[in-house]
């Protein structure tokens, strides 16, 4: 009976001191990985937009790209296609060719103009604001600021992207970036880049290329 009394002892010494080791470790360990999760999170997505929460037009363009022949299922992995949206993708991470990232990937900020036969198209007003997560503008928390920086949530997120999601046909328009040209099919913006967009030629977009803000650096 003693012996028994004393195995009871130790196997509750030897669970206390458990119990207290594994508090011990989610104390210091777990507040810290939540931080660190929550700070991935207001880093790579503003809070117009939270990581998954696509817009009807970034569904509609998901189905199109992973799911050519409309039969529900995703081309490139077989899945559902709508479970490869939840999970916050535009191209199917399977597909060798993708080179759109997963929601949230990213945060790029850059400046942007846009021009149509020499008129300033104006992206600071409200119907123009996030018809897209991967690539928007937004109403910034400094209004002189609002419609002239481009968010991008997204690793290789093409400008056209942007310019579909707003109904705004570029084929029409040339592209500038940094002060040289580039291509709408294989230009990706970067962080801090200078776009204009026009239906001017160069010699005529010069004043427009110094339009051009610069406010993504504070972003």
């Amino acid at each position: 009976m003693e012996k028994t009394n004393r195995n009871y002892l130790v196997y509750g010494g030897a669970f206390l001191v458990g119990l207290i080791m594994v508090y011990t470790i989610y104390s210091s360990i777990g507040p810290s990985n939540q931080h660190i999760s929550e700070d991935l999170d207001s880093n790579l997505i503003s809070p117009a937009i939270k990581k998954s929460a696509m817009k009807e037009f970034d569904v509609q363009l998901a189905k199109k790209l992973m799911d050519k022949n409309n039969d529900g299922k995703c081309d490139y992995c077989g899945m559902d296609v709508n479970l490869c949206i939840d999970s916050g993708m535009m191209e199917c991470t399977m597909d060798p060719e993708a080179t759109i990232g997963i929601l949230g990937s990213s945060h790029v900020h850059a400046d942007i103009k846009v021009y149509l036969d020499g008129e300033r198209i104006n992206l600071s007003d409200e119907k123009y604001f996030v018809k897209s997560a991967f690539a928007h503008v937004e109403r910034e928390a400094n209004d002189e600021e609002t419609g002239n920086v481009l968010h991008i949530h997204a690793d290789g997120v093409p400008l056209w992207l942007f310019f579909e999601s707003l109904g705004i046909k570029i084929d029409s328009y040339n592209l500038f970036v940094n002060g040289g040209e580039e291509h709408f099919d294989t230009y990706a913006p970067k962080n801090l880049d200078k776009i204009l967009v026009t239906t001017s030629g160069y010699e005529d977009a010069k004043n427009e290329l110094n339009s051009i803000t610069n406010f993504a650096k504070n972003h």
